[in-house]
C-alpha cells in the first residue's frame, strides 16, 4: 500500500511517483495530504488536481491516465483501503459510515459553465476549498453555509500563533544552532531549500 503526498514530494524535491502504473498494478494506492503542502493551506481539492495533473504525462500504455472520478476515488476508496477499513468507510452507500462535504455548485461553476460538464472534471479544474458549503462528519454537522459550528477558528489560529512564536522565543543559543544545523542536513539530503524565517 502507498499514500501519495505528491506535492510534499515536489517540495522535498522526492521525485513523482508512478501513479499509473501503480494504479495499473492494483497496488493499493490513496491521497493523502502532509504537513509540506505547496501552499501550506491543507487544500485536498488541490491535492487531488496535483495528483491528477502529474499522472498526465506520456507513459506506458498498459498504464492508462486516470480519469478525475479515479483520482477522487484514490482519495476516498483508496484511503479507506489504505487503513484497512475498505469494508466500513470509503463509499457513500448503506451499511458504512460516512462523512459528507457538500459543495456550492452554484459558486463553482461561476462564471459558466456548460450544463452538461462533467461534474469530476469541473471539481477537479475549480474545486477549491472556499467552496465546500457545508461539511458533516460521522452525522454530526460541523460546519453549514461556510461556518464552523463546533469552534472558534480565530480564536484557535490565534492561540496556535501565540503558541508557536512563544516556543521559538524560547530557544536557547544551542537549540537555535541545532534547528539550523538539522535545516541545512534535511535540504542536503533532499536536495531542496527549506524554508524558514531568520
Amino acid at each position: 500500500a502507498l499514500v501519495h503526498n505528491c506535492s510534499a514530494y515536489l517540495r522535498l524535491a522526492a521525485g513523482v511517483a508512478p501513479l499509473r502504473g501503480l494504479v495499473s498494478a492494483v497496488v493499493r494506492v490513496a491521497l493523502g495530504l502532509d504537513d509540506m503542502l505547496a501552499a501550506d493551506d491543507d487544500d485536498m481539492f488541490a491535492e487531488v488536481r496535483m495528483a491528477h495533473l502529474l499522472q498526465r504525462v506520456r507513459g506506458e500504455a498498459a498504464h492508462p491516465r486516470l480519469t478525475a472520478a479515479s483520482v477522487y476515488g484514490l482519495m476516498w476508496e483508496g484511503g479507506a483501503g489504505v487503513v484497512g477499513a475498505a469494508g466500513a468507510i470509503g463509499r457513500l452507500e448503506p451499511g458504512r459510515r460516512g462523512d459528507l462535504v457538500i459543495v456550492d455548485l452554484e459558486a463553482l461553476s461561476a462564471p459558466y459553465a456548460v450544463g452538461d460538464v462533467d461534474i469530476w472534471e469541473l471539481l477537479l479544474a475549480r474545486g477549491k476549498a472556499a467552496h465546500v458549503d457545508t461539511v458533516v462528519v460521522d452525522g454530526r454537522v460541523l460546519m453549514r453555509g461556510r461556518r464552523l459550528l463546533h469552534l472558534d477558528r480565530d480564536a484557535i489560529m490565534a492561540e496556535v500563533a501565540a503558541a508557536a512564536a512563544a516556543a521559538v522565543a524560547r530557544r536557547t543559543p544551542e537549540e537555535t544552532a541545532w534547528v539550523e544545523h538539522m535545516g541545512r542536513e534535511i535540504a542536503g539530503h533532499y536536495q531542496a531549500p527549506v524554508w524558514h524565517r531568520r
